[in-house]
């Protein structure tokens, strides 16, 4: 085409080539973007307002094998899906946000995970309840379940203890909460979630990290991995163990809490 300068197409194959070069590393870290798992996010957490289906079930969007009332037995070695199975016609969730506080998380990153806890609770709809346990060297309970807006007030300036990372003390004091309403607040008539936000493996009692999760999904509990840095083979492979299935729905990874808190943003506002 006259008047346009040659470079243009081998600029434009240029950039091409380097997008597809930019997907391919992506794939190959098996990192998705921050928009894809922001989309992800927001998809798959159903208490946020967004988020809630058309019709009376509030799982109905999932396949038929995932909703409540189905077979949700967890057993080692087999396909994990847990939800509550109580009162499909009542879309109240009760969330327990599980929260790592171990030494290798900095204290700025610790505080801006709380950030994009506080952004999710935010959007919650109503007929949400939220607990919080903290853990490290040995589980902490925050609080029991509350309203969101008790919930945001009670995780500012939460102090962070630092020390080892006993997951499995936290999955186990998920389950009595659950197991014990009268001192928890639990609802009968609502959907059992729990949130976990970790950076790394388990290194206190690991060997009954996964039986604690597999127990605490075994009562009708959905349980969901936030995932936060770069994770070995090894590591990857606990958070998936921890997590419901399917992991596309249940674990997300990010690389920072700067990162975490970003697609959380994203993830509310439908960017």
């Amino acid at each position: 085409m006259p008047g346009v300068p040659r470079f243009y197409p081998l600029f434009s194959l240029f950039l091409i080539l380097s997008f597809i070069s930019l997907m391919q590393q992506s794939a190959a870290n098996g990192f998705p973007s921050k928009t894809d798992t922001a989309r992800r996010l927001a998809k798959n957490l159903p208490f946020l307002r967004r988020s809630q289906p058309s019709s009376n079930n509030p799982f109905s969007r999932l396949p038929s094998r995932s909703r409540p009332g189905g077979n949700n037995r967890q057993t080692a070695g087999t396909k994990l899906m847990s939800w509550s199975g109580r009162d499909l016609g009542s879309p109240l969730y009760d969330v327990v946000f599980i929260i790592d506080e171990s030494g290798s998380i900095p204290l700025d990153q610790f505080n801006r995970g709380l950030s994009a806890i506080r952004l999710l609770i935010g959007d919650a709809s109503l007929g949400t309840k939220f607990a919080a346990i903290k853990f490290s060297n040995k589980a902490r309970l925050l609080f029991n379940f509350v309203s969101p807006a008790q919930a945001k007030t009670k995780l500012l300036n939460v102090p962070q203890k630092g020390g080892s990372t006993n997951t499995q003390d936290a999955l186990k004091m998920a389950r009595d909460l659950f197991l014990n309403p009268a001192a928890s607040g639990h609802r009968q008539n609502a959907y059992r979630m729990a949130v976990v936000v970790t950076d790394g493996l388990s290194n206190v009692q690991p060997g009954q990290t996964i039986p604690q999760a597999t127990q605490l999904k075994g009562i009708g509990t959905r349980v969901m991995v936030i995932a936060v840095g770069n994770y070995g083979a090894s590591g990857r492979k606990e958070m998936k163990d921890i997590a419901s299935y399917p992991p596309g729905e249940n674990l997300f990874f990010v690389d920072d809490f700067n990162d975490m808190y970003q697609i959380t943003f994203m993830a509310i506002n439908n960017i």
